[in-house]
């Protein structure tokens, strides 16, 4: 097994993050400067699923728009960027105000990519965004007091579904190709907004991270996760290595119970 599937250095980069922001480095001049430099090298080479997997299975992202739904500073959207065809869109989706900044920065000069600075979610409103004091990737919608995050700073943000921006865009549903959300428990109310696209993919990966914020009940009507997205045309599932590989799942797979995995659903004609 992989070394680092065990996940021992995401432990060491979030205590030393919380250790800066314990005692202030974050303000040191330099400070953001050399995270954006080694955020990308982590998403690479430790936390590099979709790296690998756009290397691995460049298939699964060509003839469509890519999207990439909580795109954090861009990294993921950057190896996206890559595989990317000419006449097709990338979409990155970022609500935190610093992270879209960087995000921008490495994707306002590619004429086919879409920087919006918005959280997805079940319907066009205004909601709350819980911004994690040291933790760039941990920001998340406020739910009525559920996914609280301690001295969180709170901020406004506009949220929209996935089929209001894909109307608004003029993209059509049956040529979207992947959409990945990383959405720190907002993924049900981001997949009842994209009804229709769902309805009308027709070749579609969607690359959902599962952890402790989507296990056991995932809507109102009791269905887990794998029932809701199966029942929507749907017809595997495989977890994705940081090494990119592709292994085949069920829904009640034992790596599953625990930690956190990046999921890869396929709906095909």
């Amino acid at each position: 097994m992989d070394i680092l599937e065990f996940g021992w250095a995401t432990r060491v980069l979030l205590r030393a993050t919380k250790l800066a922001y314990r005692f202030r480095l974050v303000h040191v001049p330099g400070y953001s400067c050399c995270y954006e430099f080694f955020y990308p090298l982590y998403k690479r080479f430790i936390d590099g699923g979709l790296y690998h997997l756009t290397r691995r299975h460049p298939e699964l992202f060509r003839g469509g728009h890519l999207i990439d739904a909580g795109a954090n500073q861009g990294a993921t959207a950057n190896y996206l960027r890559t595989v990317l065809d000419r006449a097709y869109k990338l979409i990155a989706i970022e609500p935190e105000a610093n992270n879209f900044r960087s995000l921008l920065g490495k994707l306002k000069l590619q004429s086919n990519c879409v920087c919006l600075p918005v959280a997805l979610g079940a319907r066009d409103e205004k909601s709350t965004l819980l911004t994690h004091p040291f933790h760039r990737g941990d920001h998340r919608l406020a739910k009525d007091g559920l996914f609280s995050v301690d001295g969180a700073t709170r901020t406004p943000v506009q949220i929209r579904s996935l089929d209001s921006l894909v109307d608004e865009l003029k993209l059509a549903p049956a040529d979207i190709r992947f959409v990945k959300l990383d959405l720190q428990g907002g993924e049900q109310e981001a997949l009842e907004g994209m009804q229709n696209t769902l309805a009308h993919a027709t070749n579609l990966s969607l690359c959902v991270e599962f952890s402790s914020l989507q296990r056991g009940v995932f809507n109102k009507s009791g269905l887990s996760l794998f029932e809701y997205l199966f029942s929507r045309g749907f017809t595997s599932c495989h977890r994705i290595s940081s090494r990119g590989r592709l292994e085949a799942l069920s829904a009640d797979a034992p790596c599953l119970t625990t930690g956190s995995s990046d999921l890869l659903f396929r709906k095909t004609q």
